[in-house]
């Protein structure tokens, strides 16, 4: 018996194949997030869960088993003769995949681009006011001041930002705008669309996203979706925009969900040609509270500015 993905599934959902299996192959990603339990992120879910149940010990045992998948308690128990590590990527321009090389150093395996020229391979062809034909790795940088804050809903469960959904139907207008550029000048197949999945680490985001979408803009020549960096996980597209939510001035430095360096490997290794972040770099590299988080976003940071993609709004 042959799963791939395991790490998105739950303890049923391997099980049970696994009964019927003399041998079995788990494939998958522990540095990737555990099984979605509801329609939007994982943290979201957990969190009005928790808020419904008074018994502490019930809510003790429901963080471990949605923070821990089977898969990465059996990776960590199993013998070294018993799993190996794929390091070598294929999917994304290696400007992309130096993003997520940190997440895997502990394993003694440093990750390696398969392709042989991923500049060629991985070539979004695209010339517009936001990309250039080289770039692969961009930050659009969103200012640490009001008028591009977060903002809460009522029953305090979600985020949105609005200057952030302004900028990405900017990017979109454009992003379609050149593609339509490209096919005229034969760079591009006159049918062909380029593949564009716009993902954020908020569900509220996320249903403006597709609001945006649907009411403000035109995108003949895109082809999309939308949805939280956990529904992302296990999917790709060429371009991948982030929005990043968090951005605002509070003591606490709070940046939420964005904390958990799993979901930030799956929202940064979704794209094979073009990654484009939308965020306040103040916010999540000075200002975020954990000082692990500091650092995560700030080596994200220095690698976009290596490749020339910073970018101040």
């Amino acid at each position: 018996v042959i799963i791939d993905e395991v790490s998105k599934a739950t303890p049923p959902e391997l099980l049970l194949p696994m009964l019927k299996g003399k041998k079995v192959i788990l494939v998958g990603d522990h540095h990737q997030l555990t099984p979605l339990v509801g329609e939007d992120t994982l943290d979201e879910t957990l969190q009005a869960i928790l808020e419904e149940s008074e018994n502490l010990e019930e809510k003790d045992e429901l963080k471990k088993l949605l923070k821990e998948s089977l898969f990465e308690r059996l990776f960590k128990n199993l013998p070294k003769t018993s799993k190996t590590m794929l390091a070598i990527q294929y999917r994304m321009h290696e400007s992309i995949m130096q993003t997520i090389t940190p997440f895997y150093e502990e394993e003694n395996y440093r990750l390696q681009c398969g392709l042989v020229d991923s500049d060629s391979a991985r070539d979004h062809l695209l010339e517009s006011r936001y990309v250039n034909r080289k770039d692969h790795l961009l930050w659009i940088d969103m200012p640490n001041q009001k008028p591009y804050f977060e903002e809460r809903m009522k029953d305090g469960k979600s985020r949105f930002n609005q200057a952030e959904l302004d900028t990405i139907r900017d990017v979109l207008i454009d992003l379609n705008e050149a593609t339509a550029i490209a096919k005229k000048e034969g760079r591009m197949n006159p049918d062909e669309r380029k593949s564009i999945g716009v993902i954020s680490f908020y569900g509220e985001q996320v249903k403006r996203i597709d609001r945006l979408i649907q009411q403000q803009v035109n995108l003949t020549h895109l082809t999309f979706r939308t949805g939280t960096v956990d529904k992302f996980q296990g999917m790709e597209m060429d371009v991948i925009l982030l929005s990043m939510v968090r951005n605002n001035q509070e003591k606490s430095g709070d940046i939420g969900f964005a904390n958990d360096y799993r979901r930030l490997n799956v929202a940064l290794s979704r794209a094979r040609e073009l990654l484009v972040l939308v965020g306040s770099s103040d916010m999540f590299t000075k200002r975020a509270k954990q000082k692990t988080s500091r650092e995560m976003y700030g080596r994200l940071l220095q690698i976009v500015k290596d490749k020339n993609g910073w970018t101040n709004f």
